[in-house]
């Protein structure tokens, strides 16, 4: 639920931010107009909303944009029998949303048959697919992983950042930005609760402890059922290997 959760959190303000372009997540509408005009929805294409909505923009001459709508969403946790199918159903959906790394190549395709569409215009739905797909994989091994390379090669540097404490900018800066992430994961998840319709029952002693205990695993977590199904997509896109379409549980 946590990793949910923030993922939630990421995609809402996505679509809020002001000098971000939208994308279309998970639900969207369209004109049967524009739809009949854009060839209707490939068959073949697991990430039907970003490759609709780059179809429909080429065809448009680029004249297309999202309407954000705002409303409140349940269900969209997966779930399991048990926790070890939790986490799986959980891999599988991230494996299956990370197929469309595929779109990158359609979008530089579609740039390269249309070039009468400005550049700038067309590299704004460029880069916003770039950094979402590349975010989500190779993104949380340099982040997460090579930022602590420089402590681990030059001990040194951590022994002197313990010394110093926060009179050292750097160890200020990081103890800051801890701090940040801690309130507002705590934010988050709060309000991921107050949302939420009634419990049929009360959280038994173990959820609580689970519940406790995803917040210092959520690197972990993430690594497991974001960032590693993401790789095996994109390599298994580069290999050619086919994917099969399931259906995810949710609660």
């Amino acid at each position: 639920r946590i990793v949910n959760a923030y993922a939630t959190a990421l995609e809402l303000a996505y679509l809020a931010a002001p000098w971000w372009t939208p994308m279309p997540m998970s639900s969207y509408s369209l004109s049967l107009r524009l739809l009949d005009s854009s060839g209707y929805w490939d068959p073949d294409v697991i990430a039907d909303e970003w490759h609709m909505f780059i179809k429909a923009f080429f065809q448009r001459d680029g004249q297309v944009k999202l309407e954000r709508v705002f409303l409140p969403f349940l269900a969209d946790a997966t779930t399991g029998e048990t926790l070890f199918d939790a986490f799986r159903n959980r891999y599988l959906q991230s494996l299956r949303h990370a197929w469309g790394s595929k779109e990158v190549g359609y979008m530089v395709a579609k740039m390269l048959e249309h070039p009468e569409i400005p550049f700038s215009t067309s590299y704004h739905i460029l880069f916003r697919i770039s950094h979402d797909i590349l975010l989500a994989g190779a993104g949380w091994i340099i982040m997460t992983v090579g930022s602590q390379l420089p402590l681990v090669l030059n001990p040194a540097l951590l022994e002197e950042m313990m010394t110093m404490g926060f009179a050292n900018p750097t160890f200020a800066l990081l103890q800051i930005a801890f701090g940040l992430v801690s309130i507002l994961g705590i934010v988050f998840w709060y309000q991921d609760v107050i949302v939420r319709p009634p419990r049929p029952r009360p959280a038994t002693f173990t959820e609580r402890v689970l519940t406790l205990l995803s917040f210092p695993l959520l690197p972990l977590l993430t690594l497991i059922v974001v960032a590693l199904p993401t790789l095996q997509a994109q390599t298994r896109l580069l290999a050619g290997v086919p994917l099969q379409f399931r259906v995810t549980k949710k609660l």
